[in-house]
C-alpha cells in the first residue's frame, strides 16, 4: 500500500501554463486514456508555435462530470485571456479557430493534466475584447471547450 502525505506537500492554487495541441500534433495517443497510460502520449513538434507569456492568473479550467445512461459526460471548458492584441496573434488564432484540439495544463508544482483525446477532442474558440474605458485596454479571450466521455487524466505522478 502506498501512503501519500498531502499535508507535507505545498500545493499553490491555480494553473501555471496551458498548452493547446492540435490532433495532427498528437502523434501517439491511446484510444482510451487513463492515468496509467497517459505517459504514452507523444506530441510532435509543431511547425508553427505561438508562445504567449505571461497570461497571469487568467487560466480557468472547469471539468464538471454529469452522469448519463451511457456513462459519465465531462463538460470541459478551459479559458484564458491575453492582455495584448496583435496581427500575428490574430492570424495564428484564426488558423486554429474551431479546430479540434486537446489541452495539457500544468500546475505550479509541475503536475500535468490532459483534457480531451484524439477520439474525443475539444474545440478552440477565440474573440477580441475591447474595453470601453481607456484603462480597460484590449484583450483576446481564448477558450477550449467540449463535452466528452474522456475523463481528464494526470500525465505524471
Amino acid at each position: 500500500m502506498v501512503i501519500i502525505h498531502t499535508s507535507k506537500t505545498e500545493q499553490p492554487g491555480g494553473w501555471f501554463s496551458i498548452q493547446i495541441v492540435t490532433l495532427s500534433e498528437l502523434s501517439v495517443c491511446p484510444p482510451i486514456l487513463t492515468n496509467g497510460n497517459a505517459y504514452k502520449v507523444e506530441i510532435t513538434a509543431a511547425s508553427e508555435v505561438m508562445d504567449v507569456l505571461p497570461v497571469g492568473e487568467t487560466i480557468r479550467i472547469d471539468e464538471p462530470p454529469r452522469p448519463t445512461k451511457s456513462g459519465m459526460l465531462y463538460n470541459i471548458k478551459a479559458d484564458f485571456e491575453l492582455a495584448k492584441q496583435s496581427s500575428d496573434l490574430d492570424d495564428f488564432l484564426n488558423k486554429h479557430h474551431l479546430k479540434k484540439v486537446v489541452v495539457i495544463a500544468t500546475k505550479h508544482d509541475g503536475q500535468k493534466k490532459m483534457y480531451g483525446s484524439k477520439i474525443s477532442p475539444l474545440t478552440l474558440f477565440y474573440e477580441h475584447i475591447n474595453g470601453k474605458k481607456l484603462e480597460d485596454g484590449s484583450k483576446i479571450s481564448v477558450s477550449v471547450e467540449g463535452k466528452t466521455t474522456q475523463k481528464p487524466v494526470f500525465m505524471n505522478a
